[in-house]
């Protein structure tokens, strides 16, 4: 998968977890940390997928 297409992705996806966060009432402590979990698990994903 190139680079910009993940980015892409990426963005997309974290996109949904701060609005079904936000929309799930989550305070913006609890929407901050579900954004960032999300981005390092796709991030180890993508590293996974390049590199094994």
């Amino acid at each position: 998968m190139s680079l910009p297409k993940f980015s892409i992705g990426m963005m997309f996806a974290l996109a949904i977890v701060i609005g079904w966060s936000y929309f799930d009432g989550a305070s913006a402590g609890t929407i901050l940390l579900r954004t960032i979990v999300c981005a390092v698990i796709i991030q180890a994903g993508y590293f996974l997928l390049v590199f094994a």
